[in-house]
């Protein structure tokens, strides 16, 4: 049977679920720093596109416990998986 590579999508999927994991300092700390810049730029987006200043104060309230949640949920599937 052929050698054949994983698919690529499949690999950064599960490489992702594994940082999600991961419960070392390191790992939460960088997890902060991308759900941050992920709200930067809904914020800058909403911002731009004519969002009032509290409306855009309310995506980051709102974005960053959600998702922290999100990632911590993904990183529960990775847990359980490996």
């Amino acid at each position: 049977m052929a050698d054949h590579k994983k698919n690529p999508i499949r690999s950064t999927s599960e490489k992702f679920v594994a940082w999600c994991a991961d419960k070392s300092d390191a790992a939460r700390v960088e997890r902060t720093v991308v759900q941050a810049v992920v709200i930067g730029v809904s914020d800058f987006i909403a911002t731009i596109n004519g969002l009032p200043p509290w409306a855009s104060a309310l995506v980051t309230l709102v974005g960053m416990p959600v998702l922290t949640i999100f990632m911590a949920e993904i990183g529960k599937t990775g847990e359980d998986n490996g």
